[in-house]
């Protein structure tokens, strides 16, 4: 209360960040305003352009790898929903003072990695790791290490594997910033007479109702059921919303996550199709 009461607002401090999966927010970001601001860290994202790798060092098995893609802003609590350790952020590049930016990766592992199947750029190296962080038989086979330390992604085995699979990642990274030019929210339809209010949400046959009158329909169970983190988005984005009113924006924003999360379920497939051994 202090520090809130001393403190001159001003509004180039306020900054977007990445709240929960597909749920974007603001924040009034200064140190003496934020207890662990991260600034060493988070200063990556402010007003620059650049990709960050979320993820966890202990992840429930039952739930999946804990990872998601954040862009050109700041996160926190983005996929972790306990208190079973925190949230790590790895930028894919890192800005010094002077605004310059170098990829946020290790020379040694890149030179191997290029010693094997030639030149790659940062943006490639991060798909191939996305595509790996979603590949169904590598997160089952080696879920209880990954339920107590960092995952660690195997090195490329030829250059036909790698292009594959950072293919399939800049996909997923692609729908994931919801980017992808096959977003399109009219798939999803929006029926029913009310006040849009979300009251009580629930899924029943392909329908996803925000109260007794009014319901969005075309919505797989896939889509409602997924996890990203600790949270199943389709449902979590509704219930943070419950007594408000959704806007226009907000309709076509929700069709645009459930499209997002089939698509995501469906690449992972064609990802559990590319061995890793």
């Amino acid at each position: 209360n202090e520090i809130r009461s001393s403190t001159k607002f001003e509004e180039e401090n306020i900054e977007r960040i990445s709240y929960r999966p597909f749920d974007e927010r603001y924040i009034y970001y200064t140190k003496e305003f934020i207890e662990r601001s991260r600034l060493e860290i988070m200063s990556n994202f402010l007003s620059k352009k650049n990709l960050g790798l979320v993820f966890r060092r202990q992840s429930p098995k039952s739930r999946g790898l804990y990872t998601f893609i954040c862009s050109e802003m700041m996160a926190d609590g983005y996929i972790r929903s306990d208190n079973k350790g925190g949230e790590y952020v790895a930028p894919l590049y890192v800005y010094d003072m002077e605004g310059r930016k170098k990829p946020n990766l290790n020379r040694k592992m890149l030179d191997l990695i290029q010693s094997n199947i030639g030149n790659v750029t940062p943006e490639e190296l991060l798909n191939y790791i996305y595509a790996f962080l979603h590949h169904p038989s590598f997160i089952n086979r080696y879920g209880q290490a990954l339920k107590t330390s960092f995952p660690r992604i195997p090195y490329p085995k030829n250059r036909k594997t790698f292009d594959k699979l950072a293919k399939l990642g800049e996909e997923l990274i692609s729908y994931h910033l919801l980017e992808h030019e096959n977003i399109d929210p009219y798939q999803i339809s929006y029926l029913g007479e009310g006040d849009n209010i979300v009251d009580k949400p629930e899924c029943k046959d392909g329908k996803v109702y925000i109260n007794p009158t009014q319901y969005f329909g075309n919505v797989s169970e896939i889509a409602w059921n997924f996890y990203i983190g600790g949270y199943q988005p389709a449902q979590k984005w509704l219930k943070d919303r419950k007594g408000r009113e959704l806007s226009p924006d907000d309709i076509e924003h929700y069709s645009k996550i459930v499209i997002v999360l089939k698509e995501t379920d469906r690449i992972m497939k064609e990802i559990d199709k590319i061995s890793f051994e």
